[in-house]
């Protein structure tokens, strides 16, 4: 039985790039994914054309307003439900969406996100938030360690 790339991955490989030169955020489509002329994505056209630039990682999850995830973003915990205590952005401070090449996997530089089904904790998936990210809202990380 010969399986395929697309069998065995579970999530859209997808990224984004922050042009320093410019200044700006680039989405880019996801990998194998049609573009308007009829062509799969690839990626090969954005590498070479500005080495100023840095690649974000969509980490494959959504927060809790499902905005896809990406390296670099900067989340924060809040809650507005009556059926739990009531805390604030400000609260538990942010963190930030980093690769951890040691646990070889994306976490957070103050706190991580929990996505255990029986999880009450303030950093559930249900409660965290993308808020901005470290290129465009640095001030952000200033304001709260």
């Amino acid at each position: 039985m010969i399986l395929s790339l697309k069998t065995i991955m579970k999530r859209i490989i997808q990224f984004k790039i922050w042009v320093y030169d410019f200044n700006h955020m680039v989405p880019l489509p996801p990998v194998g994914e049609e573009e308007g002329d009829g062509h799969k994505t690839s990626y090969a056209s954005y590498t070479g054309k500005n080495t100023n630039m840095e690649w974000l990682q969509n980490i494959g999850i959504k927060d809790k307003n499902g905005k896809d995830i990406y390296e670099g973003d900067i989340l924060a915990t809040s809650n507005d439900c009556n059926d739990y205590d009531i805390w604030t952005k400000e609260d538990y401070g942010y963190t930030v969406v980093e690769w951890n090449s040691e646990a070889t996997e994306f976490m957070g530089s103050k706190w991580s996100w929990d996505m255990s089904e029986d999880c009450e904790s303030v950093y559930d998936m249900k409660f965290v938030e993308v808020i901005g990210n470290i290129y465009e809202n640095s001030e952000l990380m200033k304001k709260k360690d």
